[in-house]
């Protein structure tokens, strides 16, 4: 579903989520990023390097600590996000017509506690990532 509204953009789920996380929290570290998307650490920074080098965000060193990098849009990234959300709205919009507005609480509530339950199994296990700190 996702790549037939993505293709002509070449944004996957993850590109996707990674640009719109950063464009929503800019300034998060790499593992910020991580942590809050529940994607790997190891996919995480290859998705960022390829996001840079298509122009779509910047990474920063951090002014504090050296090795800590902070990730922001780039005004064309800034751009994907703003024309691509209303895709990703009438995707969610169909998804979520098969339940009455009742039914699409439980739903989000049941896959909230499956992915609690499930965490350990993550590669990207929230229970992983609690260095990180709240955020």
């Amino acid at each position: 579903m996702f790549e037939a509204v993505g293709k002509d953009v070449d944004l996957s789920p993850v590109r996707w989520i990674l640009i719109a996380t950063i464009r929503l929290r800019p300034g998060l570290s790499m593992a910020e990023v991580s942590f809050m998307t529940g994607v790997d650490k190891a996919s995480t920074g290859r998705t960022i390097r390829n996001l840079e080098g298509s122009g779509l965000i910047r990474v920063v060193r951090s002014a504090h600590d050296k090795r800590e990098r902070r990730v922001y849009t780039t005004t064309k990234g800034d751009k994907l996000v703003h024309a691509f959300y209303p895709r990703i709205k009438i995707l969610h919009d169909d998804i979520m017509a098969a339940f009455e507005p009742e039914e699409a609480k439980e739903f989000v509530r049941l896959l909230g506690k499956f992915i609690e339950v499930n965490d350990h199994r993550s590669r990207a296990a929230l229970s992983d990532n609690l260095s990180v700190g709240p955020l």
